[in-house]
């Protein structure tokens, strides 16, 4: 026989038993499986007591109203920068309205429903001294499997913040936020000064270029364009780290098309003219593979594979040999792009068709229709996010030059 008691006993009856029966004979055990039902009417204890003649056992548990794994600490970045080589002065706001951050929390687990929240006030010191207290919050709601709920942050005072500008690289946590559910601290949200990406060769004389970091749906921080883009790079006449794509055919968005594994040796430079026409910066081609991680020469190497023998480890993490990306930044793999697109249609990031370039080293094609984002998962062929009318994925050698869109480690 079986009773339940406690505080949350109520509402949760016993409605199956396996097995039915059982005989248990002496210096032996059983193991008798009670399904409960229902749903607690308080939050609490639930006390499961079991007894047969002389034998007796007891459980207990604790009955929360909600709860989820969630993936924390999450940094949201906010731009804001003061640079003399390249001049940069850009005043990064936070407020109420159309500069309002919204953190994307994830989780997986979750099961139950969840209170309100209002975190408390932080005071943040900014630019000129500005003074404010800042909150998170977000709405009751229920747990699905996997999600993320959606945070609010919230600026006191006058409800207007100037972020301290930073220089060039420099990134400054300047508050620190409580981030709990349903009574239970998970940990923190983090609010970043950022003063702006450069390139991992920036510096170089032709890849002087500077991106932005943005948080996107699925709760990662990523690049706001492809390495290489026109609106990155310093030199360009149309330099602007702030603006991303506005439309799949925009080709000051486009950016360098590289080799899987490669490194940002100049192979991959792209200058295009419109949404259809780029040609290569170093037009070079030959058909001699390398017998090393480094060409050491920006030709564009022909055949399915650049390097012989293939190394798959080349652009595996931030720490990848090969890794193209800015430092804490890496390629990201092929579930994190699905996981995106999935999470955040692809406007969000601005993704755009730049086309690729063959592994024949023809001049490149398919701009302004078709859209290929190396990531850093595949053996022999390397997976890709293809981008045409609709969005899947797809496998190519190492010798097509396509475009790359970095992930914060």
């Amino acid at each position: 026989d079986i009773s339940l008691s406690g505080t949350a006993a109520a509402g949760i009856t016993v409605s199956a038993v396996s097995p039915a029966s059982v005989t248990i004979t002496p210096g032996n055990t059983a193991t008798v499986e009670y399904t409960f039902s229902g749903t607690p009417a308080n939050e609490g204890t639930l006390i499961a007591d079991w007894s047969k003649l002389s034998s007796s056992c007891q459980r207990t548990t604790n009955i929360l109203k909600g709860d989820a794994i969630f993936t924390l600490p999450r940094t949201e970045d906010v731009v804001s920068v003061l640079s003399t080589v390249p001049p940069l002065d850009i005043q990064g706001v936070m407020d109420n309205a159309a500069n309002q951050i919204i953190v994307n929390v994830p989780y997986t687990d979750g099961i139950g429903t969840y209170d309100a929240y209002t975190s408390a006030a932080v005071a943040v010191t900014g630019e000129g001294g500005d003074n404010n207290t800042i909150t998170i919050s977000y709405p009751a709601g229920t747990f699905a499997a996997n999600g993320t709920i959606a945070v609010t942050v919230t600026v006191d005072g006058d409800g207007s913040f100037n972020v301290a500008k930073q220089t060039l690289g420099v990134t400054t946590t300047f508050a620190t936020l409580e981030f709990q559910v349903n009574g239970t601290t998970k940990g923190n949200v983090l609010l970043d000064a950022n003063g702006g990406v450069p390139d991992r060769a920036f510096g170089d004389g032709t890849h002087d270029f500077i991106y932005m970091p943005i948080g996107a749906e699925d709760g990662n921080t990523w690049l706001n364009n492809n390495l290489g883009a026109h609106y990155a790079d310093i030199n360009h006449p149309d330099f602007d780290p702030l603006q991303q794509a506005t439309g799949s055919s925009d080709h000051l968005a486009y950016g360098s098309l590289y080799q899987w594994g490669r490194l940002s040796d100049g192979h991959e430079l792209m200058t295009y003219t419109s949404g259809t026409v780029g040609t290569s910066v170093n037009t070079g081609i030959t058909s001699t593979t390398s017998s090393t991680d480094t060409p050491g020469h920006a030709l564009f190497i022909t055949g399915t594979n650049w390097r012989s023998p293939s190394n798959n480890a080349l652009w595996q993490g931030e720490g990848g040999a090969n890794n193209p990306c800015p430092v804490g930044y890496r390629v990201p793999t092929e579930a994190e792009l699905i996981a995106l697109v999935a999470a955040a249609a692809i406007n969000d990031l601005a993704l755009t068709d730049a086309g690729e370039r063959n592994r024949n080293g023809s001049l490149p094609s398919g701009q302004g229709t078709t859209g290929n984002y190396w990531s850093s998962t595949g053996g022999g062929t390397k997976e890709a996010l293809r981008i045409t009318n609709s969005v899947s994925t797809t496998v190519k050698w190492p010798g097509y030059g396509q475009s790359v869109r970095c992930i914060k480690d």
